[in-house]
Parts: structure tokens; sequence; C-alpha cells
């Protein structure tokens, strides 16, 4: 007798895979738009999902805002 409730397998919820990016910053106030614009790009072009998870090592200039901007912005940052 088949178990009909048994839990769905991890394909049957997604076709797509996770990619997690881990992307450690400090002070990248002038290139983290830049990034995000890069990765966004090539990542559209890409059969994956994706996170990007921002790292921030004590950063003196505005890339914390940047970054929660862009986490905002966009669910996958």
């Amino acid at each position: 007798m088949s178990n009909s409730l048994s839990p769905p397998t991890p394909l049957a919820c997604s076709q797509r895979k996770l990619l997690s990016i881990i992307m450690p910053v400090r002070n990248e106030e002038g290139n983290l738009l830049r990034a995000y614009d890069e990765v966004t790009a090539i990542m559209s072009r890409l059969p994956y999902d994706y996170e990007v998870l921002i790292i921030d090592n004590d950063s003196v200039d505005r890339t914390s805002e940047l970054s929660a901007e862009l986490c905002q912005r966009e669910s996958r940052w």
C-alpha cells in the first residue's frame, strides 16, 4: 500500500536549485551597486534561484546603509 501522505521530495517543491552567494565587504560603498547590477544580470541568465548574503566587515563608509537599501529593494539580497 502506498503512503499518499509522504512529504514531497525537495525537487518536487522546486525544479530550480538555490545558489547562495556570500559576499564579504569592507568599505565597498563605491562598488556595491555595480556588484548588485553585475550579479543580478548574470544570475538572470542562469537556471538557478539565488540569494546574496552580504557580510559587512566593520565598514566605516556607507556600505552598511547601501547593503540595507539593496535588501529592501530585492528580496534575494
